[in-house]
C-alpha cells in the first residue's frame, strides 16, 4: 500500500479574513498541489489562477 498527499495553504490575512474564504483558497490550492503530480504542497496564489 502506497500513501500520498496533497496539501493547500492559504494565510492570514492576506488569502482570506475569515475562515471560510480562508478554507475555500486553501482548497483551490489543494486542488492546484494534484494537479501538480500529487505529493505536493502548494499555497495559495490568486495570481496563479487557483481560484
Amino acid at each position: 500500500m502506497h500513501i500520498s498527499g496533497s496539501i493547500g495553504l492559504s494565510l492570514y490575512p492576506t488569502d482570506g479574513e475569515d475562515e471560510h474564504t480562508l478554507m475555500r483558497n486553501a482548497d483551490a490550492a489543494m486542488y492546484h498541489a494534484k494537479e501538480k503530480g500529487r505529493s505536493n504542497c502548494q499555497f495559495f496564489s490568486a495570481d496563479a489562477d487557483t481560484i
